[in-house]
Parts: structure tokens; C-alpha cells; sequence
């Protein structure tokens, strides 16, 4: 070995000598501080408690957010926040006038649904069956006259009338005005600027003057009659006279009629069906008289015509030009031409009147009729009436009332005149001061502007006879002719392929009607109105609802949280109220499935808060979920503590609060207790270090319940009083002091 090596080696030794002295002096240290610093606790007796911990949120028996069903106007807010309720209490309402109305209209739906129904499975009336058949005979008749062109005489002459009228007024057009229309024309301005004048200078006549004072002197003679009540002895007597009448045909009513009545009744029948035949006679001869004439006139107008035609062709050329005139006599053409076309217009003129007159005289027979015919049934009614026997109530209560009307007149006149009478004589004076100042006064402003509105429309129709036709107007007019030629034809030939089919289809709708009603109700209409009965409940049941939604009353009694309302405000959804449940309180918590099982319904709970660090309450377990829930792969089941709602309100505990919650599944009252790091385990055996005079020795052990801060010693080698140590560590692997490194000094010295 050389000697670098040598003294190689040597240094190593020594290092390792000095290293290992170092660690020798150290560990001699620390034993001697552990030995200075023993730590100890003393043996106790307590109550014990095996827990299960967790935590959750404080919340209310129930928290709900109230809405409306239906939107709206919010009404009424009848709560606010922090204010109790009781079940049933009306919170907030919105506005349900249109609701309202809604089931209003699906009540009325309803019954009109129902009704429907109803007279669908009664099946078709008499009168029902009456009308279809009408129809039917109407539809038949109307295709027949499509088919055969079966116009009357009347009507082929009609159109035959307003055929010629648009050829007239075609030519009328061409030729220009006739002296009668301008005249007529002028007639109509001339009165128009008179009315004018009158409007503008208020020059009313002595005798309208007159008549206006007489009426308004009148009016409030009326008035002051009303006011005084000062009735006239000839107005009582009329009035008495009146009330004998209406008492004396009660007496007739009561008794029944006279053979005078019925015979006078029945001759009034007699006399209205004589007048209505002679109406009818006289009517017709009108009529008939009015169609010659307007035949006369419709012979006129064509004549005119084809003398116009005729006369065309002697005063024109080939190219539609005058001839030349004979000499010494100019414009001779002309003037036959004119002639001619003014004889035509003439014509057309006559022709116009002779069709008015024929109108007039079919509208005066359709209303003489009538009148004759009303009559005659109004005779009849009366007779029948008159037949009545003295019992019916109608008759009996309408002569009542005209006594007792009778009676109110007399007595108005005799006791004076009622305020409703004065402001209606009142009126009267004031409508007819009004019309007296108009007269005396001058027409207004209105009145003048309607006068000068007349006197304008009559000065532009005047002028506008002197406007030339335009190829417009003369376009217009051929179109009528062609228009009333058509009609014409039609009249004369009868219906067209369209017009047959159309009639054909009315006819073949009129019998089924006619069919269906005969055959009563079908399965199909008998559904169809069940169904819209149905639907019509439904609507209605559904509106009620509505109706209902626009009140939010309380589900339950408890405390308003919020009102997130006014009244006026307009809302469709949202929470309106939020009303909580105070009755108890509850806390959520998750329990793992190791601790579950230790767990029993009805076992005390002390509950602290993070929020009232001062508060510890009692609660009861209450609820334990039969199925667990899996979150990230740990497994946990759902409980519930309930606390009492006066004990959560004595320690000022509010929903929402944290809580942290031991659930107290196992309690032993009256033992021993050591703290849990003054035992160890050696080789399996639990010992506590008992330390006395100093010196330590240790007591193997039992032990029974933890609760993670003491552990329950079971056995009897240790007292209550006795001074344990506190080890750095509870567990070694093998028995004796140091072996079990730094963490376990101190747990087995002196065993």
C-alpha cells in the first residue's frame, strides 16, 4: 500500500469517528429535552358521545315563489315584506274586468253551443220544413224562368225602356244640351243665388218675422203654464172627459163585447176588404195606363231614331260630310240635321218622364196595396180581439193602464206641472228664441257657407251643359248602350248555359236542404254540436281558471319574504311573492355509506352556526334516503334535521344559514375519559402511560367509545384523577421505548 492510499483511508476513519460522535452527542440531547418536556392530561369523568358530521344549509319547512297564472295589471298588493299570513289570505290581485268578461262570453257560448245541440237532436220544425219547400218552389221557378226566358211583358219592356234611354242619352251626348235642360239648369242657379242673397243679407219677410214672435210668444205662454200650473177649466174637462172615456171601455173590457162591437168590428172587416179589391182595381189601371204611356214614348224615341237615320243620309255624303247646300239656301243641311237630332232628344226626354211615370206608378201600387192590405188585416185583428173573452188578462190590463194614465194626465193638470214638464217647456222657449233672433238677426256663418256650397254646385253643373262631350264620356255612354242591348237580348232569349247551371245547382241545394231536414239529424251534426258543446265547456272552464290565476292567495301560513309588485304595473310572468314556510326548519346534509349505517330516525343532532357562533341547538334527525347518490365516484346518502321554528328563532338561526351538524348516534354517560393520544398500541395491546412520583409506568387498557377527542376506558387498572402522558404518536409496531423513532418517543418509556 502506498502512501497516499494510507493516508486516504485515514481521513475516512476519522471523518466516520467524528460523524458518528456527532450523532451520539445529538440523540443524548433530545432525550434529555423529552424528558424535560412530558406532557400530561388527567383522567376524567364525562359523558360521551359517538357522532356523525356534516354540514348543510339552514332552510324553511317550504320557500315558494308565488306567481299569477294570467297577465296583467297588478290591482291590489294587500302584504309586504316580513308581514305573517295566514292560509287562504289574499296576497296580490291583477285586474280582471276583461276576465271577467271572458267567462261571461264563454257562458253565453255555452248555453248557445247547448242550444244548438238541443235543437239539433229535437230534429226540423214545421216551420222549418215550410221554408226549405218555399225554397225549393222558388229555386224551381227561378230555373224555369232561366230555362224559357220567362219574363213578363213588364219586364221585356223595361229593359226594352232603358235600351232606348242609354241610346238617347248617347245621342243627347253627340247633339249637346236641349233648350229645356238649359233652362232648367239656369232655373236651378238662379234659385240657388236668391237663397244666397237672403242668407247674406237677413231680409226675412214682415210675415216670417211675425210667424217666429207668434210661436216663441206661444212657447212661453206653454212654459209659464208649466211653472204656475195655471191649466185652464177646458183643459181639466178634456183631461176628465179622457179619464170617463178609458174608465167606460175598462167597464166595456170587463163585461165583454156588445153585439153593437161585433157587428161594428165585423163591418170594418167588410169595409177594408172592399176598399183593398177597389185599391187593387185602381192601381192596376194606373199601372197600365203609366206602360201605354211609356210604350207611346218608347215608339217616339225610335221613331226619331230612324228618322235621324234617314235624314243622316240626305244631308250627308258617302264620306260622312254636309252636301253642298241648294242655292239661297245656306246651312239648309244643317238645319234639317239639328231638327232631326233635337226631335230625338226631345224623344229621349219624354221617353225618360213616360219611364219615371211607370216606376212611380208600380211603386204607388206596391204601397196602396199594402196600406189597403194592412188595413183589411188591422180590421180583421180588431174583430178578432173583439171576440176575446172577458177574461183575457191582456186585454184587461191594457184598459187598466189607460186609466191609470188617464188618471196621472187629470191629476198632472190639477196638482201642477212636474220639473221634467218645465225643462221640456223650457226647451221649447229656447228653440224658439233661437229661431226668432235667426230671423231678426241674420243667417250665420254656416248658413252662408251651405248658400254659397249651392249656389256653386248649381253654377258648375250650368256650365258644364256648354262643355263639349269627350271621347271619354261618348266611350262611356256606347258602353251603357251596349250594356242595356245585352240585357235586352238576354230578357228576349232566354237563360245562357251558365246561367242554366247556376239555377240547376240552386235547385239541387234547395232539395237537399229540403231532404236532409225531412231525414232528421245525422250521426255527423249530432257530433259536431256535442263537440261544440264540449269545446265551449272546455273554454269556459278554462277562463274560470284564468280567473282564479289572477289572485294569488297563501298556499300556507308563514312569513312574506319579498313582493316583487306594485300596484299599476303591467307583468306576464315572474315571481310575484315570495312567501316562506317558518313553521320548522330543516337542514340537508350527505352522509357517507361507512356512517349511514350507524344512523337511526329520531336521534338528537347539536347543530352550531358559522353565522351565530355564540348559538348551539338540538334537532332531530328526521329523514334518511333509502337509495344513495353517487358524486366523483363517492358514495353518500341524503338526511334531513329538522329543528323547532321557536328554537331556531330563540337562538336567532335564519334561513340560509351555514350549519354544521353532529348527529349523535351513541352516547355513555358517567365514564372515563382519556385524552386519544395518551394511548398507544403495542403489539396490539392499547396502554396508557400512568406517570406518578415522577415516574412513568404503563396500564394496558380497554377501551369502548371515541369521539375523536377522547376515548371511553372500559376498564378498571386506571381511576379518575390519574395523570396520564401525551404521546407524539398513539401506535408503534413493536413494544419498548425509542424504537419507534421520534414521532413515538416518550409513548412506551418506562413499560
Amino acid at each position: 500500500m502506498n502512501t497516499a492510499l494510507k493516508w486516504i483511508i485515514g481521513i475516512v476513519v476519522v471523518a466516520a469517528v467524528v460523524v458518528g460522535g456527532f450523532f451520539l452527542f445529538k440523540g443524548q440531547q433530545n432525550n434529555a429535552s423529552a424528558a424535560a418536556t412530558v406532557n400530561t392530561a388527567q383522567v376524567t369523568r364525562d359523558t360521551i358521545q359517538a357522532t356523525v358530521s356534516s354540514n348543510g344549509a339552514v332552510q324553511p319547512n317550504a320557500d315558494l315563489n308565488l306567481a299569477f297564472g294570467s297577465s296583467g295589471t297588478v290591482a291590489q298588493v294587500n302584504v309586504k315584506a316580513g308581514q305573517r299570513v295566514k292560509t287562504g289570505d289574499v296576497l296580490a290581485k291583477i285586474d280582471d274586468s276583461q276576465l271577467q268578461l271572458a267567462v261571461t262570453q264563454a257562458q253565453a257560448g255555452l248555453a248557445s253551443a247547448q242550444a244548438n245541440l238541443d235543437t239539433t237532436k229535437a230534429g226540423a220544425t214545421q216551420k222549418d220544413l215550410t221554408d226549405a219547400q218555399a225554397t225549393l218552389n222558388s229555386a224551381k221557378a227561378s230555373y224555369d224562368k232561366a230555362k224559357t226566358g220567362g219574363y213578363t211583358a213588364g219586364d221585356i219592356a223595361n229593359a226594352k225602356a232603358q235600351l232606348a234611354s242609354a241610346q238617347a242619352k248617347l245621342a243627347q251626348l253627340k247633339v249637346g244640351p236641349t233648350a229645356t235642360d238649359i233652362a232648367s239648369a239656369k232655373a236651378t242657379l238662379d234659385s240657388a243665388r236668391i237663397k244666397l242673397d237672403q242668407a247674406q243679407h237677413g231680409n226675412a219677410t214682415t210675415a216670417d218675422i211675425a210667424s217666429a214672435k207668434a210661436a216663441l210668444d206661444s212657447a212661453k205662454i206653454k212654459l209659464q203654464q208649466a211653472i204656475n200650473g195655471n191649466a185652464t177649466a177646458s183643459d181639466i174637462a178634456t183631461a176628465q172627459a179622457a179619464l170617463d172615456a178609458a174608465k167606460a171601455k175598462l167597464a166595456t173590457v170587463q163585461a165583454g163585447p156588445t153585439q153593437s162591437t161585433v157587428s161594428a168590428a165585423q163591418l170594418k172587416v167588410t169595409d177594408a176588404q172592399t176598399s183593398l179589391d177597389k185599391t187593387i182595381s185602381q192601381q192596376q189601371a194606373s199601372v197600365n195606363a203609366a206602360l201605354d204611356a211609356r210604350n207611346q214614348a218608347d215608339n217616339a224615341v225610335r221613331n226619331a231614331q230612324d228618322n235621324l237615320n234617314t235624314v243622316f243620309a240626305q244631308t250627308h255624303d258617302s264620306n260622312g260630310n254636309f252636301r253642298s247646300d241648294p242655292t239661297n239656301s245656306p246651312n239648309h243641311f244643317e238645319d234639317l240635321y239639328a231638327t232631326a237630332q233635337r226631335t230625338l232628344a226631345d224623344a229621349v226626354s219624354s221617353q225618360d218622364k213616360a219611364a219615371t211615370a211607370y216606376s212611380d206608378a208600380l211603386v204607388q201600387q206596391q204601397n196602396s196595396v199594402q196600406a189597403a192590405q194592412s188595413a183589411l188585416a188591422d180590421a180583421k185583428q180588431q174583430l178578432t180581439d173583439t171576440l176575446k173573452p172577458p177574461t183575457a188578462a191582456s186585454d184587461l190590463a191594457s184598459a187598466q193602464s189607460a186609466v191609470v194614465s188617464a188618471q196621472a194626465s187629470l191629476d198632472k193638470l190639477t196638482k201642477g206641472s212636474t220639473s221634467s214638464d218645465i225643462q221640456t217647456a223650457q226647451l221649447a222657449v229656447d228653440q224658439a228664441q233661437a229661431s226668432y233672433n235667426k230671423l231678426t238677426q241674420g243667417s250665420t256663418a254656416s248658413d252662408i257657407k251651405a248658400a254659397q256650397d249651392a249656389v256653386t254646385q248649381a253654377q258648375a253643373s250650368y256650365d258644364k251643359l256648354f262643355v263639349a262631350a269627350t271621347p271619354d264620356t261618348i266611350a262611356a255612354a256606347q258602353a251603357a248602350v251596349v250594356s242595356a242591348q245585352a240585357s235586352y237580348d238576354k230578357i228576349v232569349n232566354g237563360g245562357t248555359a251558365d246561367d242554366l247551371a247556376t239555377a240547376q245547382s240552386q235547385v239541387d241545394q234547395a232539395q237537399a236542404a229540403l231532404d236532409n231536414l225531412k231525414a232528421g239529424p245525422t250521426q255527423q251534426a249530432l257530433s259536431v254540436s256535442m263537440a261544440s258543446v264540449e269545446q265551449a265547456q272546455a273554454t269556459l272552464d278554462l277562463d274560470k281558471l284564468k280567473l282564479v290565476d289572477a289572485v294569488i292567495t297563501a298556499p300556507f301560513g308563514g312569513v312574506v319574504n319579498a313582493v316583487n309588485v306594485v300596484s299599476g304595473q303591467v307583468i306576464a310572468s315572474g315571481a310575484a311573492v315570495e312567501l316562506i314556510d317558518d313553521s320548522s326548519y330543516h337542514i340537508d346534509i350527505n352522509v357517507g355509506e361507512a356512517d349511514v349505517s350507524k344512523l337511526a330516525l329520531g336521534e338528537d343532532v347539536n347543530i352550531t352556526f358559522d353565522a351565530v357562533p355564540t348559538a348551539t341547538v338540538t334537532g332531530k334527525l328526521t329523514f334518511i334516503a333509502t337509495k344513495s347518490t353517487v358524486s366523483s365516484n363517492v358514495v353518500s346518502y341524503l338526511t334531513t334535521i329538522t329543528i323547532d321554528s321557536k328554537t331556531a328563532a330563540a337562538a336567532g338561526v335564519k334561513a340560509g344559514m351555514t350549519a354544521n351538524a353532529n348527529i349523535i348516534y351513541l352516547s355513555h354517560a358517567s365514564v372515563l375519559l382519556v385524552p386519544n393520544r395518551a394511548i398507544k398500541t403495542v403489539s396490539g395491546q392499547k396502554t396508557v402511560t400512568v406517570r406518578s412520583g415522577g415516574v412513568n409506568h404503563d396500564v394496558a387498557v380497554q377501551t369502548g367509545l371515541s369521539d375523536g377527542t377522547n376515548t371511553e376506558i372500559t376498564s378498571s387498572d386506571i381511576a379518575e384523577g390519574d395523570t396520564v402522558v401525551i404521546n407524539a404518536t398513539t401506535t408503534t409496531t413493536n413494544g419498548g421505548g425509542g424504537g419507534g423513532g421520534r414521532g413515538g418517543f416518550g409513548g412506551g418509556f418506562g413499560g
